[in-house]
């Protein structure tokens, strides 16, 4: 099946570490070590999945009129929904990734702890490394919303294609403040990976640790870039929806 970013976690889901442990408490995650203390949750109303296409996105998830929890940490953006199945209005068209994925010891050690949990949570994280590109699109009349989205590569094994993430976040928050947040922490992630850091990336990211706030265009995604993109991708991520 194809990875879509959402899944439905329960007592008998084999772990992933694609996804994240569901919390104790409604619309949390297990807490891993690289989140740091600093987290910042958000609520969301909306979460959509597309995939990115020259020309068109194809949708592949997407929840509505839901009460989610989005948690902002410093190593991924998770998201959490407790109450899914009652006119969330969830319709996947994926599921959970193919492959054989490597488990480290601390992943099924959670997964064990979320199986003694009664009832099913709907989960989902990017990881900053997985980042090409954080927006926003600002609310610019009565029927408009904010909205943040997180445009990633696939990190499912055997997959090639980006997807983006859009989060409807209640009209009092500030979409374009939470995403330069977010550009700031996946950029100190990222140069902090000496690693996988490719050196032609390491301006661009440098400039994003501390990001100045872009100005956004109505009913338009305004994004920063974390690496050099092909024009036809960055249409696709900043086509609205």
């Amino acid at each position: 099946m194809t990875f879509n970013v959402l899944a439905v976690i329960g007592p008998d889901t084999p772990p992933d570490p694609l996804y994240p442990v569901p919390g104790d408490q409604p619309n949390t995650v297990e807490t891993e070590r690289g989140d740091g203390t600093n987290c910042t949750t958000v609520p969301a109303t909306l979460i959509a999945v597309y995939g990115v296409q020259p020309g068109r996105n194809r949708r592949l998830a997407r929840l509505l009129n839901i009460k989610a929890s989005i948690h902002i940490t410093d190593q991924r953006v998770a998201v959490a929904c407790s109450k899914f199945d009652k006119g969330g209005g969830f319709t996947p068209l994926g599921g959970l990734a193919s492959g054989a994925i490597a488990l480290t010891a601390n992943t099924v050690s959670k997964a064990r702890a979320s199986s003694r949990r009664r009832g099913k949570m709907l989960v989902g994280h990017v990881r900053y490394p997985w980042l090409l590109c954080v927006g926003f699109k600002e609310k610019s009349g009565l029927l408009s919303q904010e909205v943040l989205r997180l445009g990633l590569v696939n990190p499912a094994p055997g997959e090639s294609n980006a997807l983006f993430v859009d989060l409807v976040i209640p009209k009092n928050l500030d979409s374009k403040e939470i995403a330069r947040s977010i550009a700031q922490r996946a950029a100190a992630y990222q140069l902090a990976d000496s690693e996988n850091l490719v050196p032609e990336d390491r301006p661009r990211l440098e400039s994003l640790v501390n990001a100045p706030p872009l100005s956004g265009v109505a009913g338009k995604v305004t994004c920063y870039w974390f690496h050099d993109t092909p024009p036809a991708l960055m249409a696709g991520f900043q086509h609205p929806q």
